[in-house]
């Protein structure tokens, strides 16, 4: 992994001061700010290469945030289970 700072601020990484903090993952492609939704890690933001799902694909993996307590990771992923659980209700 590296990191540099790019000019322009469109980018959804960490900014700073007019610059952008950059992280480039293992291809040497800018790393992705994405949402784990697993139920491990339920909401959890971090980046990754962004050739995921194909052969170029080098599993880099950063966390942004930081582990979710049992607790929250209890409710969040009841939440989610929530309108499937509504919406069979809803079809009886």
């Amino acid at each position: 992994m590296s990191t540099y700072l790019r000019g322009d601020s469109s980018s959804s990484n960490q900014s700073m001061g007019g610059a952008t903090h950059v992280t480039l993952c293992r291809c040497g492609q800018e790393a992705v700010l994405k949402t784990s939704w697993t139920e491990t890690n339920p909401s959890r933001r971090f980046l990754g290469c962004i050739n995921y799902g194909t052969p170029a694909y080098c599993h880099f993996l950063e966390w942004i945030d930081l582990v979710v307590h049992h607790r929250s990771r209890h409710v969040i992923i009841r939440l989610l289970r929530k309108p499937d659980r509504l919406e069979k209700r809803r079809r009886r």
